[in-house]
């Protein structure tokens, strides 16, 4: 007999008159106190008497009602932390933020909660992101700030601590896509507060935010579902998975088209349902189908492959993965909001590229690379010691501002063991030294005529194209711009059967950054050329999106593959708004992007760090 009640990890107390009745309803699986210690991952400063400076790298933040003093202009600090380390479906029990305070206050100041995706190396009184304002200057309109989360006295200096709302943090936690931080203002004070940032050389006096949670220590219980069914969860709520399941059981399929509600005491319009199930998969490429009428998400083994979480009519994704042979976790959820509902999930085996044979060349790379305060760029090249073919790099290749200190310092002894095959390309942060020199300088003639940085080779059967998206300082990236001239004759004077071009700015990214629509007139041209993949940097996760046009319309026929891969080693950033196409992100592991380029299709291979388990891999052919 199967139980028919699943409500992880806690007790459910029913009382019936004087009955009290105590049901077990996660049958396996412990609720354990645990606490995750974070520091910062972005932090900076908004100051209306300097309404254009960004405060991204200083290593002191400050929070005024009043400054200068007299002036009656404010200033605000934004803080954000990565809670990927904390388990996946943990209660959030209790939140607190540590800050080690330089200059103290005798007044109160007040934290919110942030609803914008900013960046820390663009943030300013005026924008969160580069090119995209508050709706308020100083993140003070009701779409860039949400309630009161805290508060802090910062009274004495050193270590001040302050608590945050659980219920906000449980909302980082379950959905990742919202964590923006917070905002720490006042805009009546006269006594202002500065704390040290997470640039301060000190990592133990760095922002901190301190979770205590309940994580699940052992895995789901089996026993509930037999292997190759879903254990099938209905809840009368709208888009969240906060409260107790009105309906469990098994399904051995997910195939609905629904008119009303699913089942007797489920909503006819209003629920949600989340399916998890145990299934065999044979040794090979899988394509994934959803079949949604409004939001759905899919999980394989804890990777997101499809997330559509949105109100629509019915609409149809596809993703693709490597399984070994073996068992797989799959997860579905989904939300209904309308009248109808559509929920069908399914998969089959797509034929696998032959094996490589052994001459096909290899790229092998990443962005955003080398911090020297940062152990991420030696795991990286840790990778790229044991794996042959080209080195290529998207920009930022080493912080802060590629000088030539920071590229013998930072750079050269990690990624620079394999300076002799790297086909570099330059970022923005090597522009904060005049002319990029510090980068040129390093790479010589492998990084193209300096002053332009832009160049093009082949590698088999394939076209490769690096091109340096720092528009102002190569003539622009419009149509009639001396790149793009070179980039439509280069493309002219090599028509191979496959083409790749990489460069920092992506023009489509669900990071911090956001699309980088400078790099359009880029696409049209590489569109217009039968390109088939762009790998870009600038973001520091890792992301892939499907075949797309320049417009961003989902192409298979026509369109680019775009890969977003700054996750060489500097840092992560959390991820924004989901952009349409997007089919797998990653903010929480670096490695490189391996890419075997066959004579009429190309391999992908996402390579984590040691120690890190995502994956992403697959193979898809030229145009």
């Amino acid at each position: 007999m199967r139980s028919l009640t699943y409500w992880p990890n806690w007790t459910v107390l029913t009382v019936v008159g004087a009955l009290v009745l105590s049901v077990a309803v996660y049958l396996s699986g412990t609720a354990v106190a645990e606490s995750s210690n974070l520091i910062s991952a972005a932090d900076t400063k908004l100051a209306e008497n300097a309404s254009t400076t960004n405060y991204g790298g200083a290593t002191t933040l400050g929070v005024d009602g009043d400054e200068p003093g007299g002036s009656g202009k404010d200033a605000y600090s934004l803080l954000r932390w990565d809670l990927s380390s904390v388990p996946a479906g943990s209660r959030v029990d209790s939140v607190s933020v540590t800050l080690n305070v330089t200059n103290p206050s005798t007044q109160t100041y007040q934290a919110y909660d942030l609803k914008r995706a900013w960046a820390q190396s663009a943030a300013t009184w005026l924008l969160y992101a580069s090119g995209s304002p508050w709706e308020v200057a100083g993140a003070r309109g009701s779409l860039d700030r949400g309630a009161q989360v805290g508060s802090v006295s910062p009274s004495t200096t050193g270590k001040q601590t302050f608590t945050l709302s659980p219920a906000l943090v449980q909302r980082w936690l379950d959905q990742p896509a919202s964590n923006r931080g917070i905002v720490i203002a006042n805009a009546t004070n006269t006594d202002g507060f500065d704390f040290s940032s997470r640039e301060s050389a000190d990592a133990s006096l760095r922002p901190s935010l301190s979770v205590n949670y309940s994580a699940i220590t052992t895995p789901p219980p089996t026993g509930v579902c037999n292997n190759s069914e879903f254990l099938a969860q209905y809840r009368n709520e709208p888009r969240a998975f906060d409260t107790q399941p009105v309906l469990t059981r098994c399904e051995t399929a997910i195939n609905y088209d629904w008119s009303g509600s699913p089942a007797p005491g489920v909503n006819a319009d209003s629920f949600t349902v989340r399916w998890v199930g145990s299934f065999d998969f044979e040794a090979s490429g899988y394509e994934f189908t959803a079949a949604t009428d409004d939001g759905m998400r899919l999980w394989v083994d804890g990777q997101l492959l499809i997330e559509q979480w949105k109100d629509q009519p019915n609409t149809t994704y596809k993703a693709t993965k490597t399984m070994t042979a073996g068992a797989h976790e799959v997860k579905v959820e989904y939300y209904d909001s309308h009248s109808w509902g559509t929920a069908k999930v399914s998969w089959a085996k797509v034929a696998s590229s032959p094996p490589p044979s052994g001459t096909d060349p290899v790229m092998v790379g990443a962005g955003d690379i080398a911090r020297c305060s940062s152990p991420g760029d030696e795991a990286t090249a840790k990778l790229l010691d044991s794996i042959s073919g080209t080195v290529f790099t998207t920009g930022d290749n080493a912080y802060e501002s590629g000088t030539a200190s920071e590229f013998s310092n930072c750079y050269n002894p990690t990624w620079g063991r394999h300076k002799a095959r790297t086909k570099p390309s330059v970022g923005n942060h090597e522009y904060n030294t005049a002319g990029a020199s510090g980068y040129f300088g390093y790479f010589g003639s492998a990084a193209g005529a300096q002053g332009k940085g832009y160049y093009s080779y082949n590698l088999g059967e394939w076209h490769i194209i690096s091109l340096n998206s720092m528009c102002e300082n190569v003539g622009g990236c419009g149509a009639t711009s001396p790149m793009l001239s070179w980039l439509e004759q280069d493309l002219a004077a090599n028509p191979k059967a496959c083409t790749l071009a990489y460069f920092h700015h992506p023009l489509f990214s669900s990071g911090e950054h956001g699309n980088q629509t400078k790099m359009r007139p880029t696409w049209d041209a590489l569109y217009a050329a039968n390109a088939d993949v762009v790998v870009s940097g600038h973001d520091h996760h890792y992301e892939r999106f499907a075949p797309q046009s320049p417009s961003g319309a989902a192409d298979s026929a026509r369109g680019i593959r775009e890969f977003v891969a700054g996750m060489g080693g500097g840092s992560h950033y959390p991820i924004g708004t989901v952009k349409p196409n997007s089919q797998v992100r990653n903010t929480d592991t670096y490695g490189v992007l391996k890419l075997t380029l066959h004579p009429s299709s190309y391999d992908w291979e996402f390579v984590p760090e040691a120690g890190k388990t995502f994956t992403d891999s697959g193979t898809t052919s030229c145009h």
